[in-house]
């Protein structure tokens, strides 16, 4: 559903306005019902992003899922866009 709709940059925008409009919801609360296009404008979150986009009426019910689907979808890029020199493994963390 992610990747075909929308390009990295898009999709990173995505994953912010959805993190925002998470920690709304956290404070606010919100209808499982109510439209996610209606709860962000109301926040004005995602005026670069047109949550219009995607097919189908999606409701406050689908944030989560959306955000884990957008978050998965740029795993790789995040990834290969980490400099190797932040990649070293906890089991070598060493405590100060």
């Amino acid at each position: 559903m992610i990747d075909g709709l929308f390009n990295t940059e898009e999709k990173l925008v995505l994953l912010s306005d959805l993190r925002l409009t998470m920690s709304f919801l956290q404070q606010t609360g919100g209808p499982p019902d109510k439209s996610l296009e209606n709860y962000m404008r109301a926040f004005n979150v995602g005026k670069s992003f047109e949550i219009a986009n995607f097919p189908g009426s999606l409701r406050l019910r689908h944030v989560l899922d959306l955000f884990e689907k957008a978050e998965d979808s740029l795993e790789s890029y995040l990834v290969e866009k980490t400099d190797p020199k932040y990649e070293r493994p906890l089991d070598e963390f060493e405590a100060f």
